[in-house]
């Protein structure tokens, strides 16, 4: 009998893995605030900070610096690691069963000058353009995470 672990696919709905099946994705995500606002995006499935995937041979600086320059067209600093969730889920797109390690940062924006976005493909597909959301609004809005987004972001304050 295969070992299985319980992940979850987009809509937060509980699906049974196979772990043979399983890729390792260390992944990075920026919190953003500026004026009382964090930049997240509205999803199909609700808001998401941005981020995504290490490559290998990336640093975790570079990566963080690079996710969010393709996702929001900013150039930022990483600042402090805020927390470190893991996670077993159905990467959208690609439909791959991922075991992530993700890792939450404070992030700067060092120059205000936005550069043009760059989503890969299967990106497109549920991103929409980044946004500033009121950090008093965090608890009205849907997140589609299944890490506590509101916590994590109230944590980095």
């Amino acid at each position: 009998m295969n070992k299985t672990v319980t992940g979850e696919d987009k809509d937060g709905n509980k699906i049974e893995m196979d772990v043979a099946s399983l890729n390792l994705r260390p992944s990075v995500y920026g919190i953003i605030v500026k004026d009382n606002k964090v930049l997240m995006f509205k999803q199909d499935f609700g808001y998401t900070l941005p981020g995504g995937g290490v490559e290998i041979g990336e640093k975790l600086k570079d990566a963080i610096s690079r996710e969010i320059k393709e996702e929001t067209g900013y150039q930022v600093k990483m600042k402090n690691i805020v927390e470190v969730t893991d996670s077993f889920f159905k990467l959208p797109g690609s439909g791959k069963n991922c075991q992530t390690i993700r890792m939450f940062f404070l992030c700067e924006i060092i120059s205000e000058e936005i550069s043009e976005i760059h989503l890969e493909p299967t990106e497109t597909i549920f991103n929409s353009k980044p946004e500033w959301i009121e950090l008093s609004e965090l608890e009205n809005i849907k997140i589609g995470d299944n890490a506590d987004l509101v916590s994590i972001i109230k944590k980095a304050m």
